[in-house]
């Protein structure tokens, strides 16, 4: 929570993550929905003190994430044949993210005169956030199912696995919002609500997505 001679400090943070996604699909005709599991990351920070309230913050965290996306789409190709098709696509992915944040800073102080100031801030930190595709997998099941009249046939295809390099696209972006408290000189905890701009999904899938997540964590600062 203090300063350094020199206006400069670094450390490292581990945070837990949920995330719920939202999408948007290309057809009418297609109903998309997901599971998420929470998740962890970890990486480090770096503050920069402008003045006493204002400080840059750039970080280089490493995030997981996994979860399904359940794609259903029916076509009617006549008032008498009705197609539906159907995927549940199991994925996990590993992110580099890189928070530029603007940090700005009020420390607390002692109400009683002759008190020194207590060692304790509070931060509100906004900024954009870029998130790097690393390791990534997907597992999908299908199956497309035809009804004609009253007969249905059914084709469930084998699962496929694969590396998910052409599913999530390479590089995504958003926005930060978040707050932390200074504690003990060295320790940090923090929340954050990030909102993804960009889809994390190729546009090939037939749909968008776009990150929304809450995460909290701590960090200490080591110098």
């Amino acid at each position: 929570g203090q300063h350094m001679p020199d206006n400069k400090s670094f450390g490292l943070k581990a945070s837990y993550n949920f995330s719920f996604p939202s999408f948007v699909a290309n057809s009418s005709a297609t109903v998309l929905n997901s599971t998420t599991n929470a998740s962890f990351g970890a990486g480090f920070y770096f503050r920069y003190d402008i003045n006493d309230h204002v400080s840059f913050q750039p970080e280089l965290l490493f995030s997981s994430r996994s979860g399904s996306v359940r794609s259903e789409t029916i076509t009617e190709t006549s008032s008498s044949i009705a197609i539906t098709r159907t995927s549940v696509s199991n994925l996990s992915q590993v992110t580099a993210e890189l928070p530029l944040y603007l940090k700005m800073r009020w420390e607390l102080t002692a109400l009683h005169k002759g008190h020194y100031k207590a060692n304790k801030a509070i931060g509100v930190v906004v900024g954009p956030r870029i998130l790097f595709n690393m390791v990534s997998k997907k597992e999908t099941f299908s199956s497309e199912i035809t009804r004609l009249y009253n007969q249905e046939s059914a084709v469930y295809n084998d699962v496929d696995r694969s590396g998910a390099s052409d599913y999530f696209s390479p590089v995504t972006a958003g926005i930060n919002i978040g707050v932390d408290f200074e504690a003990l000189d060295r320790l940090v905890l923090f929340a954050n609500f990030y909102r993804g701009f960009i889809s994390m999904n190729k546009d090939e899938q037939g749909f968008r997505s776009f990150d929304n997540r809450f995460e909290v964590g701590a960090g200490i600062r080591l110098y």
